[in-house]
């Protein structure tokens, strides 16, 4: 109801990946801990941006989606750790959170 047409007509044949680059995308995702249908949310923004009331809004989003995982940048690392340590008090198990590297542009 929200979109006048149907995603699934937006690209054609020609525009969805060879099997190599989608054996790379799945080989990404399983490096990152990703695995099998997860639903993955995920966060870019360098940690001092996620507020308290964020980081709880994400919790509250995670309990009431079973099967997902948020997935946010190691930046900067050394607050990982805190991360850990709140989704801990929140209740959910470690393996709802992780976390990819930083890649520059050049890397991408």
């Amino acid at each position: 109801p929200f979109f006048p047409i149907s995603h699934a007509t937006l690209f054609s044949d020609t525009e969805v990946l060879d099997s190599v680059e989608e054996n790379n995308k799945w080989r990404q995702r399983y490096g990152l801990g990703l695995v099998g249908e997860q639903f993955i949310f995920a966060s870019f923004n360098k940690h001092l941006k996620i507020t308290p009331h964020v980081w709880e809004s994400w919790m509250l989003i995670l309990e009431r989606v079973p099967n997902s995982v948020l997935l946010l940048l190691e930046n900067p690392k050394d607050s990982i750790p805190n991360f850990r340590k709140y989704l801990a008090q929140s209740g959910l198990a470690p393996s709802r959170l992780k976390f990819c590297p930083f890649v520059n542009s050049s890397e991408e």
